[in-house]
């Protein structure tokens, strides 16, 4: 007799808790916090029922479908090239003739084919995905989709992401975390990619927050490295390994196999400069250069005079937005491991510590000629894909997340 005869297969990975601990809520047979931090199976102050949450997140002009996902009934929904037109106008009357679009609500599109402008936002969990995630819908005034599975991402949902699963012509953009393998993604085809990547020493701990958690913005009462040191040198190396993999396969099917035009993002670069940071991004997925003065640049503008609150999707934990805050919980072996594993996606991605770097957080004690040739290689690359989809010959390609 085994534990399969008994009670079926496994739990193998937080993915599958996730998915049983969400498919109970969604039943209204556990009761939630509105942060999606702590459940509980009795009806107590401040816990809600997933039916109580839906109401109060999507009360007028939204229903539940079948398997879960929000969807439009009444909500008023935006036309793509309306809101392209609008963005990239440099009327500003036509910016405020169209302000119910940014009334906060984050609205689908209609439905009409976006066929050639589909694009598939990625990253390594834990790395900003849902802070530029909300940049991008504040700005644009409509939802982002996501390819994964509602039985996983209903935490974000109930928080407000109400586009998850959805990656049809509903929305725009659509999350994924490819090449990173999820159970239960759909295939998501995308005619332009954009990531946004992090100091690996302070993407590890968060995500290792989230594994044993299942939360996005709550972190357990212990410390890794001090309590359980076993587990975080075993963590540490398995998805510092996944890092390596996730990078170099993007990278190669965007920038040498020529898959996808790739414009990568620095989470550093939100914080410090989000202007300009989203104004090179905005510039890509609108497939527009000189955006200075438009509508767009307006609407940039008016969401950061909102203040950290713009981006904010859930409570976020105390170390949000500060950087190398974590080196502590390293050991010098484990410090010279990632170095050494990473070497070429640390000088790419611009966190060594080349001349007066601000971001040069790992500390190489020589810099061959190759390294240095990597050295914020990223902006570059960056360039010549925006570059690339404002071209009048660009051919659109497809590429699938998986």
């Amino acid at each position: 007799m085994t534990l399969e005869d008994n009670h079926g297969k496994t739990v193998n990975n937080i993915y599958e808790v996730a998915a049983v601990l969400f498919a109970l809520l969604r039943e209204d047979i556990l009761y939630s916090d509105l942060h999606s931090y702590r459940y509980t199976v009795t009806k107590q102050e401040g816990y809600y029922s997933y039916s109580d949450i839906f109401r109060m997140r999507f009360p007028i002009g939204y229903g539940c479908d079948s398997i879960g996902r929000v969807y439009p009934t009444t909500a008023r929904r935006v036309n793509f090239s309306h809101l392209n037109n609008v963005l990239t106008s440099q009327d500003e009357a036509v910016f405020k003739e169209n302000s119910w679009i940014w009334d906060g609500e984050f609205r689908f599109l209609d439905g009409q084919s976006i066929s050639g402008n589909k694009i598939g936002f990625t990253s390594f969990p834990r790395s900003g995905n849902s802070f530029l995630r909300r940049y991008v819908e504040q700005i644009t005034g409509i939802t982002t989709g996501s390819s994964i599975n509602i039985h996983t991402s209903t935490s974000l949902q109930i928080m407000g992401l109400k586009g998850e699963s959805h990656i049809d012509d509903s929305v725009w953009i659509a999350k994924s975390h490819h090449p990173f393998f999820i159970n239960g993604v759909s295939l998501l085809p995308s005619n332009k990619t954009f990531i946004c990547i992090r100091n690996p020493l302070d993407v590890l701990p968060s995500y290792a927050s989230l594994c044993s958690t299942l939360s996005h913005g709550n972190k357990p009462d212990y410390d890794f490295s001090v309590d359980y040191p076993e587990w975080w040198a075993w963590f540490i190396r398995k998805q510092v390994k996944n890092m390596k993999k996730f990078f170099e396969i993007l990278i190669r099917h965007c920038n040498q196999d020529k898959r996808n035009p790739l414009y990568i993002v620095r989470y550093e670069d939100l914080v410090t400069d989000p202007k300009d940071t989203l104004m090179g991004l905005m510039s890509f997925l609108l497939e527009k250069q000189g955006l200075a003065g438009s509508n767009v640049e307006r609407r940039i503008e008016q969401v950061l005079q909102q203040g950290s609150a713009a981006a904010q999707t859930y409570k976020l934990k105390a170390t949000t937005g500060k950087f190398d805050v974590h080196r502590k919980k390293y050991s010098p072996e484990q410090l010279a491991y990632i170095k050494e594993t990473l070497v070429d996606q640390l000088y790419y991605f611009g966190y060594a510590n080349v001349e007066e770097n601000p971001t040069g957080f790992f500390e190489f004690s020589e810099h061959t000629q190759e390294n240095l040739s990597l050295h914020n290689k990223f902006r570059s690359d960056s360039k010549a894909a925006l570059d690339e989809v404002c071209s009048e010959t660009r051919t659109v390609k497809t590429y699938v997340h998986s």
